[in-house]
């Protein structure tokens, strides 16, 4: 079925001469949701860019505002609870949430749903999304332009681990690496490295907080930490005979920064950072 919907969706895709048919978002939408389902209830070797050729599809036509993905969301939760065994469904809404237009219908069931699992799932969710994305990377023929590592649906899951302190039970489970990697890329990546932080704090691993702050600001421009001081009430700056001033009050004065600040902040050490990361967020 679905090579004949790729063939359809294919052809009418750019041709705006479809735009007055009454039924075309709906003949649109069900077309979408019966090839997706029934790939992913199969779920065969191919399924992964067959499912993506799709959504690639959709996301490339004139008519995508058409597509309800709340509802094709909706189906492929659904299909998933029917059979947990199978995790192609629930991967798939995952998928469609990054490559399709943004939706809060669908991300209030992809919450809801997230909501509803058990730390051990979430982390075998984590998992999954990761040997995904990793099978989506290589597939051929699709130009989603997703960026797997740092994707939405992943961060509603990370999300859901800070609000509820799942940090432990989800990521601190052998094997640790994948799963830590893709939370500490994804939460510096959307500025959401906070929990994170606090979660070490309060376990007493300040040297674990301060290397994550580390390499957060490594990822930033100096203009970032400076902020961050400015925040925190903290003066970076002032050499010798006051030939330096001290920070600027102002963070968009503190973007021209000075060669001397630029080596006052390469200066500062991983626990300096960390108070300042901490303070300017409180």
């Amino acid at each position: 079925m679905h090579r004949y919907v790729v063939g359809v969706l294919d052809i009418i895709g750019g041709m705006d001469c479809y735009m007055g048919i009454g039924e075309l978002p709906r003949f649109w939408n069900s077309a979408v949701r019966g090839s997706l389902v029934q790939l992913v209830r199969t779920a065969e070797a191919e399924w992964i860019g067959d499912a993506l050729t799709v959504l690639d599809l959709c996301a490339r036509s004139i008519h995508l505002p058409l597509i309800d993905l709340g509802d094709i969301v909706r189906m492929l939760l659904l299909e998933s609870r029917r059979n947990s065994v199978n995790s192609a469904p629930a991967l798939m809404a995952f998928a469609a949430l990054d490559i399709l237009l943004p939706s809060g219908a669908a991300e209030g069931l992809l919450r809801d749903f997230i909501e509803t699992m058990q730390p051990a799932q979430i982390r075998s969710l984590i998992l999954e999304l990761r040997e995904f994305a990793s099978a989506a990377s290589a597939t051929t023929g699709t130009r989603s332009g997703v960026s797997w590592e740092v994707s939405h649906g992943l961060t509603l899951v990370f999300d859901m681990v800070d609000s509820k302190g799942l940090h432990e039970q989800v990521l601190l489970r052998p094997p640790m690496g994948t799963a830590i990697h893709a939370y500490v890329s994804n939460r510096i990546h959307h500025d959401k490295l906070l929990a994170a932080v606090n979660a070490c704090l309060e376990r007493g691993k300040r040297q674990l907080a301060a290397q994550l702050v580390s390499r957060y600001y490594q990822t930033r421009t100096v203009d970032v930490l400076l902020a961050d001081a400015h925040r925190a009430g903290v003066a970076l700056g002032g050499g010798e005979g006051g030939e330096d001033s001290l920070l600027s009050e102002s963070p968009t004065a503190a973007q021209e920064t000075t060669v001397s600040t630029q080596r006052i902040v390469g200066q500062l050490t991983e626990q300096q950072k960390l108070d300042l990361y901490v303070c300017s967020r409180k």
